[in-house]
C-alpha cells in the first residue's frame, strides 16, 4: 500500500515518470534528461511558486524570497530599488508608493532615470548653494523673507508644499515636502531631513 510517506521518498524522475506514465522507453528517456538537467523548483510557499522569464537565457526564473533566480543559467535578478548614493535598499511610504526613500535622504520617483535623478539633485544643490550665499550676506529679517518667497516659489514649481522645523540633532534646519492635490490639500509626504547634517524623523 503507498504512503504519503513513500511518495514523498520518491525521486523527481520517479514522479515525472509516473505523470507521464509511458512505457515508450524514447520519451522516458526525454524524461529522465530533462529531469536532469534542470534543477528542482524552490519550495512552494504561501504565495505559490511565482515564475518569469529570464533575460539572459530565456529560461525559466523562480522568485526565491526577494529576488528572482534562473533554473537554467542562475542568473540573478533583484527587483528591491537600491539607492543611488549609498546602495542599500530604499523604502515606500503609505499613500505615496511611486516615491522610495533612503535613510541617507535620498528619494526617487518609479518613473525617474538615474540621468534625471543627478540632474534634480545637481538643481537642488545649487539652490541650496545660494540660500546659503544669501543667508550669509544678509541679517535675520531678509534671510526669513528670502527663504518665504525662495519655498514660494519651489512649491508653485513643484505642486508641493516644504515643510520645516529644527534639527534636534545639529540644531539646523530640517525639511520635509508635502504632495497636494489641487486644493492644496496634503496627499502624501515624506520624512523630514536635516539640511545640514543628515539626519532624518518621520
Amino acid at each position: 500500500m503507498t504512503t504519503e510517506f513513500a511518495d514523498e521518498a520518491r525521486t523527481r524522475v520517479a514522479r515525472l515518470l509516473r505523470m507521464a506514465a509511458t512505457a515508450d522507453e524514447r520519451l522516458r528517456a526525454r524524461i529522465v534528461e530533462y529531469a536532469a538537467s534542470t534543477p528542482d523548483p524552490p519550495p512552494y510557499g504561501p504565495d505559490g511558486i511565482r515564475t518569469t522569464g529570464c533575460p539572459r537565457c530565456a529560461q525559466t526564473m523562480w522568485m526565491q524570497r526577494d529576488v528572482w533566480v534562473c533554473s537554467s543559467c542562475g542568473h540573478v535578478r533583484d527587483d528591491r530599488v537600491t539607492c543611488h548614493r549609498c546602495g542599500t535598499p530604499m523604502y515606500q511610504l503609505d499613500g505615496y508608493p511611486e516615491k522610495w526613500w533612503c535613510r541617507c535622504g535620498a528619494w526617487r520617483l518609479d518613473s525617474e532615470s538615474l540621468v534625471d535623478i543627478k540632474a534634480r539633485e545637481v538643481e537642488t544643490d545649487r539652490v541650496m548653494a545660494m540660500l546659503d550665499a544669501v543667508i550669509e550676506g544678509r541679517g535675520a529679517e531678509d534671510q526669513r523673507h528670502i527663504d518665504r518667497q525662495t519655498t514660494e516659489q519651489m512649491e508653485a514649481d513643484m505642486g508641493q508644499t516644504i515643510q520645516t522645523k529644527g534639527c534636534n540633532t545639529c540644531g539646523g534646519t530640517m525639511y520635509r515636502t508635502v504632495d497636494v492635490d489641487e486644493n492644496q490639500q496634503p496627499i502624501g509626504m515624506g520624512p523630514y531631513v536635516c539640511n545640514n547634517c543628515g539626519a532624518m524623523e518621520g
